[in-house]
């Protein structure tokens, strides 16, 4: 059962009576990592919430505004730092490597 899962001592069965359980729901976010591992948010039927931990969900609530900041942060430096290439090129790197290229 366990074949394949990553650290499998990290995981313990709650009821050695009855091991193994079929759970319904829906999946509500995923995505896969470099390594090719496919993480799952599940939403589960109400009838089997008993199953799992409480808590919040953190793949949605956490990693989607978090790429969002980074984009929108590299952008922003990447902008500001190309208007001031643009404005002032002795200032910067870039500006500096062009004027000597050409």
């Amino acid at each position: 059962m366990l074949e394949n899962v990553h650290d499998p001592e990290r995981l313990s069965i709650i009821d050695s009576s009855q091991p193994c359980r079929w759970a319904h729901g829906t999946v509500e976010y995923k995505f896969q990592w470099s390594d090719g591992d496919w993480h799952l948010d599940l939403a589960l039927d109400p009838e089997d919430r008993y199953l799992m931990r409480g808590g919040i969900p953190l793949i949605p609530v956490y990693l989607i505004p978090l790429q969002g900041l980074l984009v929108a942060t590299t952008a922003g430096f990447g902008i500001t730092y190309l208007l001031a290439t643009i404005l002032d090129p002795k200032k910067t790197l870039l500006g500096r490597v062009i004027k000597r290229l050409s």
